[in-house]
């Protein structure tokens, strides 16, 4: 709002930013209580995205291969299977490693 009360209303703009390592979000929700949970990934071209899941000992847990398109992926994980605890997931792509903590209650 301006001083003389007025105000102006502007449209929206989106942007994806993509810098020198890969764009990922973290895990929704987190801490989970149920089994499904959701990552966003900005791909910079299509391609496979490993994710290697590991316990609080770095024992490996589970690994899923997903596709990735360019863009923005949202990659919905079924951890249902899973003790109470914090995990860590390796996320690769061939080209770019990313790690993210996730909390199942």
């Amino acid at each position: 709002m301006d001083i003389d009360g007025t105000f102006e209303v502007s449209p929206v703009i989106s942007a994806t930013l993509f810098g020198n390592g890969p764009v990922v979000g973290e895990f929704f929700p987190n801490p989970a209580a149920a089994g499904n949970v959701t990552l966003s990934f900005a791909a910079k071209r299509d391609g496979k995205l490993t994710a290697t899941l590991f316990d609080g000992a770095g024992k490996e847990i589970q690994k899923n291969i997903m596709d990735l398109t360019e863009g923005l992926n949202d990659l919905t994980f079924d951890y249902s299977k899973l003790r109470a605890g914090v995990y860590f997931v390796k996320l690769e792509n061939g080209y770019e490693k990313v790690y993210r903590r996730l909390v199942i209650q």
